[in-house]
């Protein structure tokens, strides 16, 4: 199974995706584990809501984001 850990957004204001003003990273971390943790789906949620508020807040940027996931196995 996938889980959605972090996302990258570089944004930037031309053709050239390699000239972006900053590097923003968005991580979802695990709290205790006795209290478990977000769903695979909620974790996405979670990560698609930032970028599409941080889209919002810069709109006469292009902003590409990546999300990443991690394989978690369960034995």
């Amino acid at each position: 199974m996938s889980t959605p850990v972090s996302a990258e957004l570089r944004p930037h204001s031309g053709i050239d995706p390699d000239k972006y003003k900053v590097k923003i990273t968005l991580a979802v971390e695990s709290g205790q584990p006795i209290y478990g943790d977000l769903s695979p789906a909620d974790r996405q949620a979670v990560l698609k809501a930032a970028i599409a508020g941080i889209r919002n807040a810069l709109p006469d940027l292009e902003v590409p984001a990546t999300i990443t996931t991690q394989d978690v196995t369960t034995a």
